[in-house]
């Protein structure tokens, strides 16, 4: 069995949109349309983590599409960042299952590179699985050391972004357990973080508990969706057919 969690409780606020996030439309396809589409031939279930008060839409949505793979809605009571959600979305997921992370907006993941995670994953490592791209001046970066340990950049959170880094893909790959474990250890339920209790700055825990293998990725693939012109990029990488 393989699980893939897709935390879904954003708004499309940024996009000038009412809605859930992952049900904006881009093109014929709604952002959760796409990413259902793309896990198909993946996984086994999925868990989708929703905001409160989304869940009858998220619902109509699956119907609408026709998804038939088990499926279960969690609802995020409050906007605490996506290691939260997360952490939510693990609830349902056996200690030792293989599980994918997977940003509803990430419109240029490719199946080949969700293929290619869960293959690594049944293979037993204990590992984070994390695909990555080297772009230029990065919204998002990693630093890998020569010893593993893992350093983290954001320029939502005003780090200064290196002019060439190693940028996620919005895909993560671990076991159920550890990834439970490395979250509590990135944020302990008795500390208080200056930084959004977000999905990336869990990377360094698994660092620093069980290793990181990052994987290579192709440059298209770093395509998601947080701006109107993300959204037009997104809308034309659609298209063309390359989502």
């Amino acid at each position: 069995m393989t699980t893939a969690i897709l935390p879904a409780a954003g708004t499309g606020s940024r996009l000038g949109r009412h809605e859930p996030k992952a049900l904006v439309r881009i093109g014929a396809q709604t952002f959760l349309e796409c990413a259902l589409s793309k896990l198909t031939d993946c996984v086994d279930r999925v868990v989708i983590v929703v905001s409160e008060g989304a869940e009858p839409q998220f619902s109509a949505e699956l119907e609408r599409i026709g998804w038939t793979r088990p499926t279960e809605i969690v609802t995020q009571h409050e906007p605490t960042g996506s290691a939260d959600a997360v952490a939510l979305g693990l609830g349902p997921v056996p200690a030792e299952e293989p599980c994918l992370v997977m940003w509803a907006d990430q419109v240029g993941l490719s199946k080949e590179t969700i293929r290619r995670v869960v293959d690594i994953l049944h293979q037993g490592p204990r590992q984070l699985i994390l695909p990555r791209v080297e772009v230029t001046r990065p919204y998002v970066w990693l630093r890998i050391s020569p010893d593993g340990n893992v350093t983290v950049g954001r320029q939502r959170d005003n780090d200064a972004p290196p002019p060439v880094g190693f940028s996620d893909v919005g895909l993560f790959g671990f076991i159920a357990a550890t990834g439970r474990e490395c979250i509590k250890a990135a944020f302990p339920s008795d500390s208080v973080s200056c930084r959004e209790r977000d999905f990336i700055y869990v990377i360094p825990s698994f660092a620093q508990l069980v290793g990181v293998l990052p994987i290579s990725a192709a440059r298209a693939e770093t395509l998601a969706v947080n701006t109107p012109e993300e959204f037009d990029l997104a809308v034309r990488a659609v298209g063309a057919g390359r989502s």
